[in-house]
């Protein structure tokens, strides 16, 4: 079971769970945002033939700190590791996660040479942006497995599986009364508001020029590319155009599915999915080319200390990374009954119990001997 807002703010008065420092209002409807701290660990690639993991290689990494308030410089294709800047506690029945934005693998695209799937694309592949224009893909994750899920329902009979952080593009009753414009929300915002008294509050817009032509020879879901010029099919107007905006009817929990996303190089960051013409898109700093993630799947239940985040730049250009910029959310599900040897038991061994910083691996110790050298 997730934690709302509500349940967030109680396991934290009760001291079930710990965020130092806490800020109220980094509190979301079923998460809780973190901060990037002020310390990275960068590889001193010059030390080392190569990386054992078997292997207490300590001078692998550097750890620098940006004097006063100066950025952290992420270059292109460069990989660190970082840290939040709270330090995290888990109660014996809670488990975490940092989590990301994602699609299910099967999320049909529809692209300038066909219809494909969310687990076939690649970098460098064009899909069309909320406009109907091309636009290339400049950054996919690998595929993601064990987050939360939903499926998500519209007015029109479209029908998506997403995790709880991916980002939708909607208006709600209240935008759409003041003519206000769209605004970005996750999943989880959307189930948590889904309703506006007896209407429903979220309104997905129709994309303003929906794709007019899609290639005949790769329709068959799978990806598969035709070599030569495709034949090209007119897409019937009313495919994208039979209403100004689609009501969200339903988002509910869904079985946890391998899930991916990707990140488009439109100044918008969105892109179209479904048949229907959806428009999507993902986090802010992932449509700058930033992509984050937790080393740990899973943070147990009775971890303590600050989570280590790896941080890689798959943009063109470098990337400023700002101590205090809000890097993630936390989501936090209570167990089904209190762990009977939760992380820092003797049992485990729990090599990162009261880590402080971003910490460099020590999957030695994992291993009962060390390797001939």
């Amino acid at each position: 079971m997730l934690l709302s807002d509500r349940d967030l703010k109680a396991a934290l008065a009760e001291g079930r769970m710990g965020l130092d420092p806490y800020d109220e209002a980094m509190v979301q409807p079923s998460s809780v945002d973190v901060r990037l701290d002020r310390y990275f660990r960068v590889f001193a690639n010059h030390r080392y033939t190569h990386i054992d993991p078997a292997v207490a290689q300590d001078d692998l990494t550097e750890l620098l700190e940006p004097e006063g308030e100066e950025p952290f410089i992420l270059h292109p294709g460069e990989f660190v590791l970082g840290s939040t800047l709270e330090v995290i506690s888990l109660g014996h029945d809670l488990a975490a996660r940092l989590e990301g934005k994602a699609l299910a693998l099967d999320t049909e695209v529809p692209t300038p040479w066909g219809w494909t799937t969310m687990e076939h694309l690649e970098v460098g592949d064009e899909v069309f942006d909320e406009t109907g224009s091309p636009t290339t893909i400049v950054a996919a994750t690998e595929v993601m497995t064990d987050r939360p899920c939903y499926e998500v329902l519209l007015s029109d009979g479209s029908r998506f599986v997403a995790d709880g952080k991916h980002l939708w593009v909607t208006k709600t009753k209240g935008e759409r009364a003041r003519g206000l414009p769209a605004q970005s929300r996750t999943t989880d915002q959307l189930a948590a508001t889904l309703r506006a008294g007896r209407e429903w509050n979220h309104h997905i817009q129709i994309a303003a020029d929906v794709p007019a032509d899609v290639a005949a020879g790769a329709a068959a879901l799978g990806g598969a590319r035709r070599a030569g010029t495709a034949t090209l099919v007119r897409t019937p107007p009313e495919a994208g155009r039979r209403l100004l905006s689609r009501e969200v009817v339903a988002v509910r929990p869904s079985s946890s599915v391998p899930v991916r996303c990707i990140q488009v190089a439109a100044p918008s960051g969105m892109f179209l999915i479904g048949r229907t013409f959806v428009p999507t898109h993902n986090s802010s700093l992932g449509r700058l080319g930033l992509l984050t993630h937790s080393t740990a799947g899973f943070i147990d239940p009775g971890f303590s200390g600050h989570v280590t985040l790896e941080l890689s730049n798959v943009a063109n250009l470098p990337i400023k990374l700002y101590p205090g910029m809000k890097i993630g959310q936390i989501c936090v599900l209570q167990l089904t009954s209190p762990s009977e040897h939760p992380y820092g038991s003797s049992i485990y061994g729990s090599r990162y119990q009261d880590q402080r910083g971003p910490t460099p691996s020590r999957s030695y110790l994992r291993f009962s001997r060390t390797p001939t050298q």
